[in-house]
Formats: C-alpha cells, structure tokens, sequence
C-alpha cells in the first residue's frame, strides 16, 4: 500500500517576494499620489464656492466652475475615482484672485480653459 504524498504548498524565493513588494509599493504610491490629486482639486472647488456663499456674492466668486457630465479629457483612471472634467474657470474681477491663486488652478485644472477676467 502506497502513502498518500504530502500536500506540497506553493513555494517561492526571496526575490520574489522582494520583487513582489517593490511593484505592489509601486503600484499603491503611484494611487495615492492620483486621490492626493484628486483631493486638491475638490478642496479647490470647495474652498471657493463657500468662499462664495459665505459671502453672498455668487456673481463676484472666484473662480465660476462648469463641470462637464462628458468627461473625455481626464483619464479614465481617474474618472473611476470620482474626479470630474471642468470645462471652464472664469475668475471674476473683483473675486479677490491673486496671480498664486490663478497659477494653482491652472495647475489643478490642465483640461479646463482658464478665464482671466481680472
């Protein structure tokens, strides 16, 4: 009568679980850095908008935003995580924009046409 062989668990080097570790830290830096993104680009938007109702001046707000229900100019990547495509900022004279203001939404905003009306 012959012994059952012993169940044999799937092995693997060092190396690999180094190599392993190293993609998957990759992979999960590279996540965190598009839902920081993300992130700043809602903190943006919500900053002015409350900025604009706390002071009860829609017209004067910086900056207008339109959001686009269509978005092809993100990446899908990052539409699977909830950001929208903005179609135009417009800054308003009088909105209270400076020109660090201006940059940083343009910076946050690439896909977004960048109105300066100031």
């Amino acid at each position: 009568m012959l012994d059952k062989p012993k169940r044999r668990w799937f092995q693997f080097r060092l190396r690999t679980l180094l190599i392993v570790i190293a993609l998957l830290a990759t992979a999960l830096g590279w996540l965190g850095w598009q839902l920081r993104f993300i992130r700043s680009r809602r903190m943006a938007m919500d900053e002015t908008r409350k900025w604009a109702v706390e002071t009860n001046q829609m017209r004067r707000a910086l900056p207008y935003w339109t959001e686009v229900r269509d978005p092809e100019e993100i990446p899908w990547y990052r539409r699977a995580l909830g950001d929208a495509t903005v179609a135009r900022v417009l800054i308003i004279n009088g909105g209270g924009a400076t020109d660090d203001d201006a940059r940083r939404l343009r910076e946050l905003f690439p896909e977004a046409d960048i109105w300066d009306g100031r």
